[in-house]
C-alpha cells in the first residue's frame, strides 16, 4: 500500500518543484509480497546442488625449486675483460675531454693574438690621423708659392699650356 505525500515547495529550496513528491511504502506489506515462500524440500535440493562433486582432483607436479642464492658462475677471464673494458671506456672519455680542453686553450690563444692585432691596428689608425693633421697644418698655399718663386718657378706661359680633349 503506497501513500503519496507532498511537502510545500519552500521546504525543498534546493530541489525543483517536480521532485518534491515522495512515495512512502508500508514495509510489512512490501516485505510479505516481495519475498517468496519456499518449502524445506526445495532447500535440500539446492544444498545438494551446491555440494562439491566427489571427483578426484587432477594432480600436478610441483614446480622445481630454484634457490635465489645460486648464481651462474662467471669465469675470471670474463670478469677481467669486463673490468678492462670499463677502464678503456673511462680512458677514452677522459682523453676526449682532455682533447676538448686543449682545443679550447688553443682557440683562446688565437683569440688573444687576434685581439692584439686589432689593438695594434687601432693604434696605427690613431697615428695616421695625427700625421694627417700635422700634414694639413704644415702645408700653407702662401708658403708653397714663395718656395716656388725662390726655386725659379713661375706660372706657365701661353705656349706652355696644352689643351687635352676629355672625350
Amino acid at each position: 500500500m503506497a501513500v503519496a505525500a507532498r511537502k510545500p515547495e519552500n521546504d525543498y529550496r534546493h530541489m525543483p518543484a517536480a521532485s518534491a513528491t515522495r512515495v512512502y511504502v508500508d514495509s510489512r506489506v512490501y516485505q510479505s509480497s516481495a519475498v517468496p515462500k519456499y518449502e524445506p524440500e526445495e532447500f535440500e535440493e539446492i544444498e545438494e546442488l551446491a555440494k562439491p562433486s566427489a571427483k578426484p582432483a587432477v594432480k600436478t607436479r610441483p614446480a622445481p625449486k630454484t634457490h635465489a642464492a645460486e648464481k651462474p658462475r662467471v669465469s675470471a677471464a670474463a670478469v677481467f675483460f669486463k673490468k678492462v673494458g670499463v677502464l678503456a671506456t673511462v680512458f677514452c672519455i677522459a682523453a676526449a675531454l682532455i682533447g676538448i680542453l686543449v682545443r679550447y686553450a688553443m682557440i683562446s690563444a688565437e683569440y688573444d693574438a687576434v685581439n692584439a692585432l686589432k689593438s695594434e691596428i687601432s693604434q696605427c689608425e690613431i697615428d695616421l690621423n695625427e700625421l694627417n693633421v700635422r700634414l694639413s697644418s704644415a702645408v700653407n698655399i702662401d708658403e708653397a708659392r714663395e718656395a716656388a718663386e725662390r726655386a725659379g718657378m713661375d706660372y706657365p706661359t701661353a705656349e706652355q699650356i696644352v689643351k687635352v680633349n676629355g672625350d
